[in-house]
């Protein structure tokens, strides 16, 4: 027997064993190709080092940042020298993956298609697909800029340089951008706590909102929304003026240290001051959302934080007067709670006699208290003339008893 043969045997059969048994990838075998780096990120770790050289104070950033300029600044022959590099770098990297599958066949990989294990697995357990989560504002804007017929290769390329057009963007054209990302937040928030009603042994993933605190700031300042005073109290003005004159480590230590030397009189003005700049803001919101659709209030107050005091509360001047009132009204709150647990009959009743068939037949699997959930949620979508409806029935049952 060939001793050549019998050695090559072996080889593939303690390949097979390791792949089989420890799960190997592709990429953790010794001899499996190296994946050739696109034009845009080879010219990136060249021009990177010298860039820093010249640099040493610049952050990491804005190094990348520089790159991505030069790049920009880039001849399209010069540009086709580091393409051209690449196409031969990539050939060459499909020739060598194509003859290590043909010397290591149970590393190849599965047809698309082809169903492993982890998805018959999800198939057993009769989940269905999650609602997708919503894109952020600067994915919407490359979408809308990315070229269909580019390669992914081109793509990363223009996405790097879309990276710093959207840093300089002005704010009124990222607006648009970031409306669309909140329109997709509240689908599918909407659809995710219908899929929790639908399932809910399911685990679900808690996701970061695609919108972020410094993009609803842009959009507040290109709506023309009132900008939030910097504290409610005295010592919180007194602190963000300490933090805004310098770069201060451990600013918040001292600026307490130096808020306990001021006296009362001090201490007043700061007070004063921040009151009557949340005294302003108030009316600021006021003539704010008087100028905004009924529709959209509701959702701006929460964004505000603001929502309007009533006079009775603010023409008590003493905290014992204020706390009665508190209490008087938490008695009235409870009084109307249980008046309303004790007559079950309500549109939103109405509404489940008439649509529980369908809602049945819809999902057969749904237990009946996960049901009475969906419907609720389908009744509050539905328009106010649909819904009037339904008051009026309960009206006319009033009237008749």
């Amino acid at each position: 027997m060939d001793f050549g043969s019998v050695f090559l045997s072996s080889t593939y059969a303690a390949d097979l064993l390791l792949a089989s048994c420890f799960g190997i990838l592709q990429k953790d075998h010794p001899d499996f190709p190296k994946k050739p780096i696109p034009s845009y990120m080879k010219f990136h770790h060249e021009m990177f080092a010298k860039v820093k050289a010249r640099n040493p104070e610049l952050t990491q950033a804005d190094l990348s940042k520089k790159v991505t300029k030069r790049w920009n600044k880039l001849s399209d022959e010069e540009r086709a020298v580091y393409n051209a590099a690449y196409q031969d770098e990539m050939l060459q990297f499909k020739r060598r993956k194509a003859e290590f599958f043909a010397f290591h066949p149970e590393f190849a990989q599965k047809k698309k298609g082809q169903k492993g294990d982890s998805e018959t697995a999800k198939s057993r357990r009769g989940q269905s697909k999650r609602p997708s989560p919503p894109k952020t504002p600067f994915d919407h804007y490359v979408e809308s800029r990315l070229s269909a017929d580019a390669s992914e290769a081109e793509k990363k390329e223009q996405k790097e340089a879309l990276k710093v057009k959207w840093a300089d963007m002005s704010d009124k054209r990222k607006a648009k951008y970031i409306e669309l990302s909140l329109g997709e937040q509240k689908e599918y928030e909407e659809k995710l706590e219908e899929f929790r009603v639908q399932h809910p042994d399911a685990p679900v993933k808690r996701r970061m909102k695609c919108v972020t605190q410094a993009d609803l700031d842009v959009l507040g300042e290109a709506y023309g929304r009132p900008k939030a005073p910097a504290g409610h109290s005295g010592y919180n003005l007194f602190c963000s003026e300490f933090r805004g004159k310098g770069d201060i480590r451990g600013w918040m230590a001292k600026s307490s240290a130096e808020w306990k030397l001021l006296s009362p009189e001090q201490k007043a003005v700061y007070t004063d001051r921040s009151k009557a700049a949340l005294k302003e803001y108030h009316k600021a919101c006021e003539v704010y959302l008087a100028g905004l659709p009924e529709e959209k209030r509701d959702d701006e107050r929460k964004v505000l934080k603001y929502e309007p005091q009533p006079s009775t509360v603010a023409a008590n001047g003493s905290t014992k007067k204020r706390r009665r009132n508190e209490a008087d009204c938490g008695i009235e709150n409870k009084k109307r709670k249980s008046q309303n647990e004790s007559s079950p009959v309500s549109a939103v009743t109405f509404y489940m006699l008439e649509e529980r068939e369908k809602f049945q037949k819809k999902f057969p699997e749904v237990k009946d208290a996960n049901l009475k959930q969906l419907m609720t949620l389908a009744f509050d979508k539905l328009p106010d003339k649909e819904k009037k409806r339904f008051h009026e029935m309960v009206a006319k049952l009033a009237q008749c008893v």
